[in-house]
């Protein structure tokens, strides 16, 4: 004979994950070959070594080596991080040292195709959000090598850094007086380090291309000043090109017919530098990413044109729209592509553990959900997806940290309050949970799963019981939440067992699962501990005492409620199924039993319990 508790059985009202687990799918037969390579790329941790592993895009025409120069030119580490820089400068001819280094990736971006562009690259370390560490290391460099045109440059980018930030990302017109001449004093000093670093060393091509942005939003005399010498200096560069294509752009006074002339010079020097052939079809690229909606465009646009040049651009909306379309197989070819070449998408990598997780590959979605947080760590909608992935991977505790941050962000608030709840009941840490339904229901009274966590939690019996079952039952909402509707009649037949209104075959399962609710609740948990540690074995001599009756029965189990009084005596002992067997067992529960003192419900004289035998 044994006692199952209750906890042991399928529960009522059991919390459910936001996205339930499934198996693992196999990716169709055109895409099989090209997953498997993905996957095993996908495992190699250096960005620039994965993308050089990446199988390509199925069935593009791109031009051949283009692929591999994307991926060479913009994922290369740089040649020097700002401690890096600055533990050089404190070391004896630290200053000469960095000119020298500079100064050959600057003569290699000319004689070396492998490194074109690492010089723009190594300086974009400057333009790092921690920008006064950058201007305090771009003025010890400068202070120690005050003719140095690198120094200048790396202080530049600082000084235009500013600029650009004081005047933030909105148009002219809504952009304060103040803020604008903020960023022209900042610009007027950049300008300066740029052109005296230009005059020191006309080919230094970041020096070159940073004033042609700050001419770009202050001066069309320093635009074309710019733009003239930098073709000069390299009419193929890559990020020359790219500020052109920018100030083409109709936002900065520009036109599709510019963006296309733009477009078509570059596609004239591609063979000089094949990285050039991205800038194909920006122009269409340029007006569907501001559409509101623009996923049919970017499927019947930008598709084709992906199979044309590997630009991260177009793989990121094509991947977006086939997403949204629940195309989920063909969503992951392009989301990974998308990463592949730029792995600091914070939303595409949202995106595409969102897919990975639609075919059941929760484990391998991990990592972009890791690092769509990392890009972005205040972005509730990943922050609530890492905590999905984790909760099923590792368990509540390892999600609810980042349920928890998710409250923080507007966006995701009500959901990040019900998950975070939801895994703190999940971990029986109920005296948080409790809070944490306090504070939900306080921030948001109609949430009607935080009405159901809270019944979850108190059960019953307790202080604010029937406003809970009254709450949920008005405010229930299946098409959310689907195991609502199951609940929801759950809750409706114990409310109508304690009011008196059950039938008397409903009465029974309102009965059980009322004692089921109360057992597992904070209230009731303590009471079932001492019955459960108890030395007394009621049920084996009730059972005992009716071995007579039981040589009939072929299943012996049944269920018994019953509710305990004040003094520990039992009444109302009913059983399921009826036979000789458990009426004698009723019997003697009613008539023998003496229970430890129940505690005292709110709303009940009695206090209901369970009990559910099988028998081997």
């Amino acid at each position: 004979m044994k006692r199952y508790p209750f906890l042991a059985l399928p529960l009522a009202l059991v919390f459910a994950p936001a996205l339930a687990a499934t198996s693992a799918k196999a990716p169709p037969a055109e895409y099989a070959a090209y997953f498997a390579a993905v996957r095993k790329a996908d495992a190699i941790a250096d960005p620039l070594q994965r993308c050089l592993a990446y199988p390509d895009l199925p069935n593009n025409t791109w031009a051949p080596g283009i692929a591999k120069a994307r991926c060479t030119m913009f994922l290369t580490p740089p040649r020097y991080t700002l401690d890096d820089i600055e533990k050089k400068l404190a070391q004896p001819n630290g200053a000469a040292t960095l000119d020298a280094d500079f100064s050959a990736l600057l003569q290699a971006h000319y004689v070396d195709p492998a490194q074109r562009e690492q010089i723009s690259i190594a300086f974009q370390v400057f333009s790092n959000r921690d920008r006064d560490k950058a201007e305090r290391i771009a003025r010890a460099w400068l202070g120690a090598a005050p003719e140095s045109p690198f120094a200048r440059t790396a202080l530049g980018h600082v000084l235009a850094g500013r600029g650009w930030a004081a005047r933030g990302g909105k148009f002219a017109r809504d952009t304060p007086a103040e803020s604008l001449q903020k960023m022209n004093a900042y610009f007027v000093d950049a300008a300066k380090e740029y052109t005296n670093a230009m005059e020191a060393s006309p080919k230094l091509l970041p020096a070159c291309h940073g004033l042609m942005a700050i001419g770009r939003q202050s001066s069309n005399e320093l635009q074309m000043y710019a733009t003239k010498k930098c073709l000069e200096a390299d009419p193929a560069s890559y990020y020359v090109v790219e500020e052109m294509m920018t100030a083409a752009e109709p936002r900065w006074g520009g036109s599709d017919a510019a963006m296309q002339a733009v477009s078509a010079y570059a596609q004239a020097k591609v063979t000089t530098n094949p990285v050039l052939g991205l800038f194909a079809f920006n122009d269409e690229y340029y007006e569907i990413d501001r559409l509101d909606d623009s996923d049919a465009q970017a499927i019947a646009v930008l598709e084709p044109a992906a199979y044309k040049v590997p630009n991260a651009g177009f793989f990121r909306l094509v991947g977006g729209a086939y997403l949204r379309k629940n195309d989920t197989w063909k969503s992951l070819v392009y989301l990974s592509q998308a990463l592949r070449f730029s792995p600091g998408y914070a939303q595409e990598s949202r995106f595409r553990a969102l897919a990975l997780r639609r075919i059941g590959e929760t484990k391998w979605a991990r990592a972009d959900a890791e690092r769509a947080v990392a890009l972005d760590p205040g972005n509730g909608l990943a922050l609530q997806q890492l905590g999905d992935i984790l909760r099923e991977i590792e368990g509540p505790s390892a999600a609810a940290p980042y349920y928890k941050r998710a409250i923080a962000d507007e966006k995701t608030q009500e959901d990040a309050y019900n998950s975070y709840c939801g895994v703190l009941l999940d971990a029986k840490q109920l005296d948080e949970a409790g809070k944490c339904i306090d504070d939900l229901l306080a921030a948001y009274p109609e949430n009607p799963e935080g009405w159901r966590q809270r019944l979850y939690l108190i059960g019953f019996d307790a202080p604010g019981s029937k406003k809970a079952m009254e709450r949920f039952i008005a405010l229930n909402d299946p098409k959310r939440w689907s195991y609502h509707a199951a609940d929801v009649k759950t809750v409706r037949l114990i409310k109508a067992g304690m009011d008196g209104t059950a039938s008397p075959s409903e009465m029974f399962d309102a009965r059980a699962l009322r004692a089921k609710a109360l057992e597992r609740s904070v209230q009731g948990r303590p009471y079932f501990e001492l019955l459960r540690s108890s030395k007394d074995n009621h049920l084996g001599k009730a059972i005992g005492a009716c071995n007579s009756t039981l040589k009939a029965i072929t299943n012996p189990q049944f269920e018994a409620v019953m509710d305990v009084q004040s003094d520990g005596r039992l009444k109302n002992v009913d059983v399921r199924p009826v036979n000789a067997w458990t009426s004698c067992v009723a019997k003697q529960v009613e008539t023998t039993w003496k229970l430890p003192q129940p505690p005292k419900l709110i709303d009940s004289s009695t206090y209901p319990l369970i009990y559910e035998v099988r028998m081997k």
